[in-house]
């Protein structure tokens, strides 16, 4: 019977949720590449990571690999990742992937009356396999109220999505929404941070598994200029398509076992 990895899931998103110090002006994560995340402003927009482990999928009986982009120009998040352990007494390595966006902004009231912010985070993940499940979640934080969903999607029998947090608006597992009312002085320089994670739950000998997570970050402020670390951050929409992007591409486990012969760049 496979244990259930949402305890320490939880950890590690609670771990990871209070790196979000009021002093990282403009962070940008995806795991695989040289991340913007030093506490010194930078302006990297922008990041893909790409890796392999062990094997070439379509060529190796054992592998692991993942492809993952994140843009704060836009808000789009994506991981595409896999595994398999078919031969051996080493499973896979690299069993955990993560994206993050983080950034600071002031907001400066236009008219008496209350300002109100909303981050909205869309969220979709799929997951095929033969024995081992995938594990996914997205967070979505404002000046530290946060939301997140996660989920395990064994084979043959996904658990359903658990919804946690409520920051003044109902979310549900593919919209997480924080909307936050300030009647007087807003918040100084508050961070909006978004988290993007897929991996591998209780793999075991002669199990394969593919898992495509994507999000899609929207802020939305009433009676407020807003300015950003950032000037050009959620400038840019969405590619058309592109909140789809490495979900429904995902298909059968064949599909996730194309030759990539990528390394680490």
């Amino acid at each position: 019977m496979r244990r259930s990895p949402i305890p320490a899931l939880i950890g590690a998103l609670a771990a990871a949720t209070s790196l979000a110090e009021p002093a990282a002006a403009h962070v940008l994560v995806a795991q695989g590449s040289d991340g913007c995340n030093s506490a010194e402003l930078c302006f990297d927009t922008h990041l893909e990571g790409h890796y392999t482990d062990g094997g070439v999928p379509g060529v190796d009986l054992n592998y692991s690999f993942f492809d993952t982009s994140v843009d704060s120009d836009n808000g789009h998040s994506s991981i595409d990742a896999g595994w398999s352990w078919l031969e051996g007494t080493t499973p896979p390595h690299s069993n955990e992937m993560t994206d993050v966006i983080e950034e600071n902004l002031d907001l400066v009231r236009i008219a008496p009356g209350p300002i109100t912010v909303r981050a909205t985070l869309g969220f979709r993940a799929a997951a095929q396999g033969a024995g081992a499940g995938a594990q996914t979640s997205a967070l979505v934080s404002f000046n530290g109220c946060q939301v997140y969903v996660q989920q395990n999607l064994f084979p043959g029998f996904p658990s359903d999505p658990q919804v946690i947090g409520n920051c003044g608006a109902q979310s549900t597992a593919a919209e997480l929404i924080v909307t936050q009312t300030y009647d007087g002085q807003p918040p100084t320089h508050p961070l909006l941070r978004t988290q993007l994670q897929v991996g591998y739950a209780s793999i075991q000998k002669n199990d394969t598994v593919a898992v495509q997570a994507a999000s899609d970050l929207h802020f939305e402020v009433s009676n407020a200029t807003t300015s950003w670390d950032t000037p050009t951050f959620l400038t840019q929409a969405p590619e058309p398509g592109a909140t789809a992007a490495g979900v429904a591409a995902g298909g059968a486990i064949a599909g996730c076992a194309r030759a990539r012969r990528r390394r680490w760049r």
